[in-house]
């Protein structure tokens, strides 16, 4: 299963950015409200923010205490898109970011990483550091991940992409 693992991780990339990147060049007007340069930088994060904690997961994959909170938040930011789709749950962030890509797109998924993460201690009784570590990489990328989207090079370069 190991290897499989990590063909499935290389595919889920490699796959991933193109459909991110193809989705955006043939359906630019797909993405409201933040229009298909800024939205771009959402499945693009969700990707290699995955990426990120899954090959941190499967560089320690030896060491469970590190493997499993890497590769339960590496889902996490994958599922990002299915939690959006939820539609009290996109207005209720909507409503309450005043339409910031942050609010909107990943802080629900943030909220609910971060209730994982006090369920296990209320359940283990201990700080896992490990999992409270992979959850502010994952705080740390989307936040980039909203900034860089409202920046001008980000819009030239995802104005490429549509070409």
């Amino acid at each position: 299963l190991g290897a499989a693992g990590v063909v499935l991780y290389a595919l889920i990339i490699v796959v991933g950015t193109a459909t991110a990147l193809l989705s955006n060049h043939f359906s630019p007007n797909a993405h409201p409200p933040w229009g298909p340069q800024r939205f771009l930088t959402v499945p693009l994060t969700a990707i290699y923010g995955f990426a990120i904690l899954a090959g941190i997961g499967l560089l320690n994959r030896r060491k469970p205490a590190v493997h499993r909170p890497m590769m339960m938040l590496a889902t996490l930011f994958v599922v990002t898109a299915g939690i959006d789709r939820i539609d009290a749950i996109n207005q209720a962030f909507f409503q309450a970011g005043h339409g910031s890509l942050f609010m909107t797109i990943w802080m629900p998924a943030i909220i609910a990483g971060a209730l994982l993460g006090l369920l296990k201690l209320a359940l283990t009784r201990r700080w896992d550091r490990y999992y409270a570590t992979g959850l502010a990489i994952m705080v740390f990328v989307a936040a980039g991940s909203a900034y860089v989207s409202t920046t001008g090079w980000w819009f030239q370069l995802a104005h490429l992409v549509r070409r």
